[in-house]
């Protein structure tokens, strides 16, 4: 009987202890709140901004091509990891009910370790597409539809839920949440980590792949390109039998350029992610590495306006438009774009 009641105490004094962790103190000092709360959802809020800002643009984009169907899809992975993202600061916020936040915590972290698989498998899509585009271009341009890229997609959200939804049901508890400090994983075992490097490392491999073979031949065709103009019969070719060469260097670099630095951009911060980091890490450098995923989901839009001219023409056209409008209202000249159709690549001749 004694032995019994002293078993019984230790498994109280066990609850009591794992309660009195969940109700943590959750009174926390500004500084200490803004880093904890007020900064993730400051930066969750920018990406959101951003990818809107590239869904307005990418809808007034007129005769699509279909790539940017996997631009639209990405973008709107990203808005959706970000909202997902908000929520752990705002449940922290929040009253906390340890019974039902640290609940919440957890399936939004599920929930976004399967939008970051998705968002790892829409670059893989992007990527395989522009490198089809310029390994068979003929074939690609002939084949290639919307409804196609739309099954793509599809299959990529089906491939997402496949990768990481056995994964979520076995290891459903691997975090540990409080209301005063960041959510903490659980130790990873061999099984889990094996699990982790398939929904992780092994698409971005896959995907570098796929990109150092895209950038050989953009560099190729550039170089050809080069070369023919070296030879002083550059303009005869893209009046002759050479067009479609200097067709495909054209599309290479016009339609490619801002697909490359996303899709690197993103594989590479996603390996590095993954880097274990000994536990002696200085504070700074792991912060440091927690940003590297916030600041891959805002930067896209700058990217599309530097090195993606379509983009470019569908902004500025309708920016044009409001300032014509100012104009009319205040009696002031307002500016205009020369190209009224933001035609796409496949719609623009050789130049």
């Amino acid at each position: 009987m004694t032995y019994q009641n002293s078993s019984f105490l230790a498994a109280v004094n066990r609850t009591s202890n794992f309660s009195s962790q969940q109700q943590s103190n959750c009174s926390l000092s500004a500084e200490r709140w803004f880093s904890l709360n007020g900064l993730p959802l400051v930066l969750q809020s920018i990406i959101i901004l951003a990818q809107t800002f590239n869904l307005f643009v990418f809808h007034y984009w007129r005769d699509k091509e279909p790539f940017i169907l996997l631009h639209i899809a990405l973008a709107v992975v990203s808005g959706l990891q970000a909202l997902s993202g908000s929520i752990t600061p705002l449940t922290r916020i929040l009253p906390w009910h340890p019974a039902v936040s640290v609940v919440v915590i957890n399936l939004v972290g599920q929930t976004f370790e399967h939008l970051e698989t998705l968002y790892s498998l829409t670059l893989l899509s992007i990527s395989v597409d522009r490198w089809l585009s310029v390994e068979f271009p003929g074939k690609y341009r002939a084949e290639v539809s919307k409804t196609k890229i739309h099954q793509a997609i599809a299959a990529t959200v089906v491939l997402a839920v496949v990768l990481t939804l056995p994964g979520s049901i076995v290891y459903w508890e691997p975090f540990t949440a409080f209301c005063d400090k960041p959510v903490s994983r659980i130790i990873m075992t061999p099984p889990r980590a094996a699990w982790k490097i398939i929904t992780g490392p092994f698409i971005q491999i896959v995907i570098m792949v796929f990109q150092a073979r895209l950038i050989a031949i953009a560099v190729q065709r550039k170089l050809r390109k080069r070369n023919n103009h070296a030879r002083r019969i550059g303009v005869k070719n893209n009046c002759g039998n050479n067009g479609g060469g200097v067709y495909v260097v054209q599309l290479v670099w016009s339609s490619l350029r801002a697909s490359l630095i996303i899709v690197l951009v993103g594989a590479t911060s996603a390996l590095l992610r993954v880097i274990p980091l000994p536990v002696s890490a200085s504070p700074v450098i792991i912060r440091m590495l927690n940003l590297i995923p916030v600041v891959q989901h805002m930067y896209s839009p700058i990217v599309y306006l530097i090195f993606f001219p379509h983009y470019q023409t569908v902004l500025f056209r309708r920016c044009g438009k409001h300032f014509l409008l100012l104009g009319k209202t205040s009696g002031a000249a307002a500016p205009s774009c020369p190209d009224r159709s933001a035609r796409s690549p496949a719609q623009m001749g050789p130049t």
